[in-house]
């Protein structure tokens, strides 16, 4: 999960105009690929530092092992030293009622794991850690930063230079950027899924998260899951089953079968 879910979430998002659906996937490719300025990600940090304290986050450094994944992950991915962030656990979660009852989620300046819900399988854990450090590798925190600044905070009206920034990356003035940035929250957490998964490179890890996603597709969080991009447990075999064709598995799964055949 990002943070970027959260600020969309529940905003009701129609696209009724062709042009604007085509509009949409090259606009928001070429955000993800865009070089933030200096100046503007320093602010970005800052901002999610600050988010970080306000939502009442107590958390420390995760254990060195999986510090150790997280970074797999990035090298799998390709995500470029100067975008990598930390791997944090929560020791006291946000009271935010969607942050609250999240496993992981990630922001501008750091990956948290939710304490609580460490009480689960490897495989589980891989998933999650994929899902995070796919979100870090394509900018999304900064980048739904980006949208609120451009479209105005509650009480405070639109940046108007960073509107600017965004039609110069985009190539067009003529987009309702709300409808964009809605649009890239549903992408993102999407996207997260299907490359943070594949990033495991394990179908038997895929498949203990599969089995976990049906269950959460049946909980009260049914309908923010299937909003915002999710994908569901059955989607989620699709990957698995893609790279079981390839033999594809991790040690980890590798050294529970040799122990079970043996």
């Amino acid at each position: 999960m990002s943070l970027l879910t959260c600020i969309f979430y529940s905003s009701t998002i129609t696209t009724s105009n062709n042009s604007l659906k085509k509009i949409i996937p090259t606009a928001l490719a070429r955000l993800r690929a865009a070089t933030i300025p200096p100046d503007l990600r320093k602010e970005i940090i800052t901002h999610s530092r600050q988010r970080e304290r306000q939502l009442g986050i107590i958390s420390k450094p995760a254990a060195p092992a999986l510090q150790s994944k997280l970074k797999d992950f990035y090298t799998f991915l390709k995500t470029p030293l100067e975008l990598q962030v930390p791997l944090y656990i929560c020791n006291s979660f946000t009271s935010d009622h969607l942050l609250g009852n999240a496993s992981a989620f990630a922001m501008a300046h750091a990956i948290f794991m939710n304490k609580n819900k460490l009480d689960t399988t490897f495989g589980i854990i891989q998933c999650r850690l994929g899902h995070e450090a796919t979100h870090i590798h394509h900018q999304d925190p900064s980048i739904g930063y980006i949208f609120n600044k451009a479209v105005g905070f509650k009480s405070t009206p639109p940046d108007n230079a960073i509107r600017t920034l965004i039609y110069n990356i985009i190539g067009t003035n003529d987009i309702c950027l709300r409808t964009l940035g809605g649009h890239h929250a549903r992408h993102a957490e999407s996207e997260a899924d299907r490359k943070g998964h594949t990033a495991t490179q394990c179908f038997l890890c895929i498949e203990e998260h599969a089995q976990r996603r049906d269950e959460i597709f049946l909980e009260d969080f049914e309908e923010i899951y299937k909003n915002n991009g999710y994908l569901n447990g059955d989607e989620l075999r699709k990957i698995a089953l893609l790279l079981q064709q390839k033999n594809s598995i991790c040690d980890h799964h590798k050294k529970t079968l040799i122990k079970t055949s043996s």
